[in-house]
């Protein structure tokens, strides 16, 4: 649950009877030993499919009535401020929004990558000058970028050079 929980929130739960349970609410129980906190994907009469907010896929358990588990209400985050947790439609519409924007960032990372490789406006780096056992890459008095040994990796001193520079080629 990465979108909506982070490391260290202290979750607030309520009991929740089997018939309450909606698509979309956010609930606690134990598998393996193990507990557990994911997203009702799907309700049928007899059983709960659940699905974590960082997985692909529905899990492969199935929760019956029989099964213990509470409703998540509220998340308390590290600055002990208490955030409501969503439920049912209004939970599905989060959890559709938060996965569209975490692929739409690696999307655009992806596509961000591929340009880099087809177009490289870049400069290439100058000739390193070996210092002891480093090799550093100076442009206009000041060191964009260092590697140790022939075979090191190039290091940049700033993000920016990174996007200056280019290390082969």
């Amino acid at each position: 649950m990465h979108f909506l929980f982070v490391a260290g929130d202290i979750l607030e739960t309520r009991p929740i009877a089997f018939d309450e349970v909606k698509k979309g609410d956010v609930i606690v129980f134990e598998h393996n030993g193990r507990t557990i906190v994911h997203r009702v994907c799907r309700v049928a009469p007899d059983f709960l499919v659940t699905m974590g907010d960082n997985n692909a896929a529905c899990d492969a358990w199935r929760l019956t009535r029989s099964d213990a588990f509470a409703l998540v209400t509220a998340r308390i985050d590290r600055r002990k401020r208490r955030i409501l947790v969503s439920r049912a439609r209004r939970g599905m519409a989060r959890f559709y929004v938060d996965r569209l924007l975490h692929f739409g960032v690696r999307g655009a990372a992806f596509v961000g990558r591929q340009l880099v490789r087809i177009v490289d406006w870049r400069q290439a780096l100058p000739v390193p000058e070996k210092f002891g056992d480093e090799f550093c890459y100076v442009v206009h008095g000041r060191v964009v970028a260092w590697k140790n040994g022939e075979r090191g990796i190039v290091q940049f001193a700033r993000w920016t050079d990174r996007l200056k520079y280019r290390s082969s080629k």
